[in-house]
Order: C-alpha cells, then sequence, then structure tokens
C-alpha cells in the first residue's frame, strides 16, 4: 500500500504559464488580443512563432469550440489546449497570429527562440497552471477592443 506521502513525491508536478486565452463575457480577467495587434510584426519572427505553436503537445481536450475574439468568418478554433513543455495555450491561438496580426509578449518570443525540444510525458492532471503572468499583460494597443462573446444575443442574455 503506498502512503499519502510516497504518492505524492512520486508525482512529478510541472508548472505551466498560460498565454494566449481571450477575455470574454465568461472570462473577464484574461487580456483583449486587440490589444495585441501589430501589423509591423517582422515576417520572420511571427513564422517561427507559428511553427513553435503548430509544433506543440495537445495536454487537454475540452468539449465546445472556441470562437474567434474578432467575429471573423473562422468558428472552430478547436478544444485543445497545447503545451511546449513551458507555456500551456489554446490550439486556436495560432489563428490570431496568422489572421489577425496579433503579436504575443516579448518575453514569449525570447522563449521561442531559445527553446530547446523536450518530450512531452505528462498530462493536465499533473499540472499547475500560472495564470497571474498572462492576466497582467496589457499589450500596446489599449485603445483597440474585440468581442466579449459570439453574438450580441448572448452577450444580452448574459446581462439579464
Amino acid at each position: 500500500m503506498t502512503t499519502t506521502k510516497s504518492y505524492f513525491q512520486s508525482k512529478k508536478i510541472h508548472s505551466l504559464t498560460a498565454i494566449g486565452y481571450w477575455h470574454s463575457i465568461f472570462e473577464p480577467e484574461f487580456p483583449d488580443p486587440a490589444w495585441f495587434r501589430d501589423e509591423e510584426w517582422n515576417v520572420a519572427e511571427k513564422q517561427m512563432v507559428i511553427t513553435h505553436l503548430l509544433q506543440s503537445h495537445p495536454l487537454a481536450d475540452w468539449t465546445g469550440q472556441s470562437w474567434c475574439r474578432f467575429r471573423c468568418a473562422e468558428t472552430q478554433l478547436g478544444s485543445k489546449d497545447l503545451t511546449d513543455g513551458t507555456y500551456i495555450f489554446p490550439e486556436g491561438l495560432v489563428h490570431y497570429l496568422q489572421n489577425h496580426h496579433i503579436r504575443l509578449p516579448e518575453k514569449f518570443i525570447q522563449h521561442v527562440q531559445q527553446y530547446k525540444h523536450i518530450q512531452i510525458n505528462f498530462g493536465l492532471e499533473q499540472c499547475v497552471i500560472e495564470f497571474n503572468w498572462w492576466t497582467n499583460q496589457k499589450g500596446w494597443n489599449r485603445n483597440q477592443q474585440s468581442f466579449l462573446a459570439p453574438n450580441d444575443e448572448l452577450i444580452e442574455n448574459y446581462k439579464h
């Protein structure tokens, strides 16, 4: 029989930093993607970050699809969370970089530039996710705003 102490000692806990979770009527604490728009972002650097995101490992699969906070034609942004072993992000994050000129914070870009591939051999149940860093990101376009819900009807229903 395993004692509680030895059980927890045998379980390695991985700390992951959240990035790319956007505000909505249900999660107002997250930043607005419009704050991170940068149409002048270096194309090579942007492509390097996109490639990194696309090569990340699935960590969790949720029910329901995410939606684009800019209400573009894309309605199915995925239902997975991905990780590179340091960060955790929604699989739809790449959509924002490719289609809406979103540039992620410099700390993440530096992480991607210095990244050495690691084997992901853990699941979500072995993770502690740190959201504070991401929720404190303010971007560089605070005067811009995206949508809080996929449609206005949902916003109205939520208010009542």
